[in-house]
């Protein structure tokens, strides 16, 4: 990223998402997306669409990439 930077090397946004942290997770026992950080699984806000967890994400500075309820349940275990 610190490279691409100082050679002004424009990075495909997939690229950046990946580099932002965090994610989406769909909880279906409530039906609503949530957008989560990478570090503890925290979650930071939810919505009741999944292009409006993702948009909230990317406004956050968070990866709108999924994440699924056992990869979160296995995050949120090893920070604690």
């Amino acid at each position: 990223m610190k490279l691409a930077g100082e050679e002004c090397i424009e990075l495909p946004d997939e690229v950046l998402d990946a580099a932002a942290g965090g994610y989406i997770n769909y909880d279906s026992m409530n039906d609503w997306w949530t957008v989560v950080r990478d570090t503890d699984g925290e979650e930071l806000d939810w919505y009741y669409d999944r292009e409006d967890a993702k948009a909230a994400a990317r406004r956050v500075g968070v990866s709108p990439g999924e994440i699924s309820d056992y990869r979160l349940d296995e995050l949120r275990r090893n920070w604690c």
